[in-house]
């Protein structure tokens, strides 16, 4: 199972929503994060307008950190139509960022779907710690309840 996780620059709101499902995805099977790969589980993320190669704002990291997230090591990457026909679902932080993936390949549109069907999750690019806090409580409560979905729906 591939999964795809999109938001605007790839930096704080799809990288904490792919290290969050990382973990959720882990400990519901109980194995190590590092070990879902050779279990089949692919999480990655992607920004629809992103600069590849960039790193992930301290604030982003040190949210994570708050939520026993540590170590991270990320690397931005534009999102392309190749990743959309790679990946078995993907999850946009934004209405926005669902729309730009119509755009880009329509034909994935069956497997996309919204972070929290809802509303968008709050970007808190550039802004203070608080911030990036609130978006990643809301990240991880959303994540706990797909990773559920998706295990359920593979028959794990």
């Amino acid at each position: 199972m591939r999964i795809l996780i999109v938001c605007t620059g790839n930096l704080c709101r799809s990288p904490m929503a792919e290290h969050l499902m990382k973990r959720a995805l882990a400990r519901a099977v109980r194995i190590p994060v590092e070990n879902l790969g050779a279990r089949g589980w692919i999480v990655e993320s992607a920004g629809t307008h992103a600069y590849d190669g960039l790193d992930m704002p301290e604030n982003a990291k040190r949210a994570l950190a708050e939520l026993g997230i540590t170590g991270v090591k990320h690397s931005s990457r534009l999102l392309r139509a190749a990743h959309l026909v790679a990946a078995d679902v993907v999850f946009a932080a934004a209405k926005e960022h669902d729309e730009s993936m119509r755009m880009l390949h329509a034909a994935s549109a069956p497997k996309l779907r919204m972070l929290d069907e809802g509303r968008d999750v709050y970007d808190p690019m550039g802004e203070g710690l608080d911030q990036y806090r609130e978006s990643a409580a809301h990240i991880s409560v959303r994540v706990e309840a797909l990773a559920a979905e998706l295990l359920a729906s593979a028959g794990r």
